[in-house]
């Protein structure tokens, strides 16, 4: 929850504790967007008039994949004192879910709360985790760029190998293939990828063929999904043979 009035704050926590939400508070937007970028969280509650960034800027920010690409669609829901209609418009077109006025009244938050959070999909993994990759590359973003960008190169061609030995009915092909492409897609901080691989790779070990070809129409997705999300964490991807990815 980001707020910068200390008493708001106060109040909105008492209210979230109340409503059975564990809730942490930031100062300002700025706050609010590291906090993202170094822990999971189910929602944000955003103030949208604070110092240093407001809420606006800070929705914009985590839209954007600034927050990581796993925190893109995370629900925002706007605290504003304005309950005019241009002011709703204002929160949804700076990227915000919806909004609840101050004095927040604890029905009407628990109400938008409950609706958010049940569109969620907290049990899918997140296509792409950028901090995660840079933190395991000590924040160099040209080493971790080169290692995604040998990723995407290679991604194809470990998928057209896999769909072979499905082909041939070749269960420890199979297994083996989704094995190094699991372990891939872990290195380079793809969680989804990594997920159906390693259900390829358990499907092939129980000698279930059939459904290790049932999912490659899900790891073609996921493999379009990732440079997607790549490209969108300002990661600069070309396709050219030699080329880097920045």
């Amino acid at each position: 929850m980001a707020e910068d009035d200390l008493t708001n704050r106060e109040v909105a926590l008492a209210i979230l504790k109340k409503l059975g939400y564990l809730a942490e508070a930031a100062s300002d937007g700025l706050v609010a967007v590291e906090a993202l970028r170094q822990g999971a969280y189910a929602a944000v509650l955003m103030d949208c008039e604070m110092p240093e960034m407001d809420g606006y800027e800070a929705a914009r920010q985590i839209r954007a994949c600034g927050a990581g690409a796993q925190n893109a669609n995370i629900p925002i829901i706007a605290l504003t004192a304005n309950a005019l209609p241009e002011a709703r418009t204002r929160c949804l077109q700076a990227g915000m879910n919806d909004y609840v006025s101050k004095p927040m009244e604890p029905e009407r938050l628990a109400a938008l709360l409950e609706k958010w959070l049940s569109r969620a999909p907290d049990a899918a993994p997140p296509v792409f985790n950028d901090q995660e990759l840079l933190h395991r590359f000590l924040d160099d973003r040209n080493v971790a760029g080169r290692i995604v960008a040998a990723f995407l190169k290679d991604a194809p061609l470990k998928l057209r190998r896999l769909s072979e030995r499905i082909a041939e009915g070749d269960g420890p092909g199979v297994r083996l293939q989704a094995h190094a492409l699991k372990g891939a897609a872990a290195a380079i901080s793809a969680p989804a990828l990594c997920a159906i691989a390693r259900e390829a790779e358990q499907a092939a070990k129980a000698g279930e063929l059939q459904h290790a070809g049932e999912l490659m129409p899900g790891l073609r997705e996921q493999l379009e999904r990732l440079e997607k999300a790549v490209r969108s964490c300002g990661f600069d991807c070309s396709p050219e043979p030699n080329a880097e990815c920045r």
